[in-house]
């Protein structure tokens, strides 16, 4: 008898330790990724600061109303609105003007989903894109958002261009000017945002 009351409380303190110990190990991986996604937003900020680069080819007027103001791409987005608009003159289309509002606005998208863990067209902070652009003062008839995650970002683009909806918001003829984001961090490596606006 003694000698089952034992096995019965060790089994007692193995079921209630197990519980115990997955609740600690999951704030320990939720502090971690806290963290991580802390030092990417601190190390994407500073890249915005510091990096150099040349204006974006194309007009940077922001929208109807504003004067233009110039537009520093980071060296990815820089290369991601190159390959945009390769392929849509393939496509015999315009090129975009890449646009510093909307710009803002895609990074500041592409930030929100890499803090705040999530992956959609609805952020709790900004709403839809049409939200973040009316907030905005941005004049546009017909807009549209790409989203992407890829730490290879040739591969991502792929991606995008694969898919018939992506494809046809760089395909658009009707939209004129973008806004592209790129962040690092996330479960995806890079996450990708991109503002189209006639």
């Amino acid at each position: 008898m003694y000698y089952s009351t034992q096995q019965l409380h060790a089994k007692l303190i193995l079921v209630t330790s197990i519980p115990i110990l997955a609740v600690i190990l999951i704030i320990i991986n939720a502090t971690n990724v806290t963290a991580k996604n802390l030092i990417n937003e601190r190390n994407n900020q500073l890249e915005w600061r510091s990096y150099q680069s040349s204006p974006a080819e194309g007009s940077t007027r922001t929208n109807r109303q504003n004067p233009p103001r110039e537009v520093l791409l980071t060296s990815e987005e820089a290369r991601i609105f190159k390959l945009i608009n390769q392929e849509r003159a393939k496509a015999g289309l315009p090129q975009f003007e890449i646009d510093p509002v909307l710009t803002d606005l895609a990074r500041a998208k592409s930030m929100d989903m890499v803090s705040h863990n999530y992956f959609g067209h609805f952020s709790e902070r900004f709403g839809t894109v049409h939200d973040q652009l009316k907030a905005n003062d941005v004049s546009y008839c017909n807009a549209a958002e790409n989203l992407a995650g890829g730490s290879d970002l040739s591969k991502t683009f792929g991606r995008l261009l694969a898919s018939p909806a992506h494809r046809s918001n760089i395909l658009n003829p009707i939209f004129k000017r973008i806004g592209i984001g790129i962040v690092n961090g996330s479960p995806y490596g890079k996450m990708m945002t991109q503002i189209f606006v006639d």
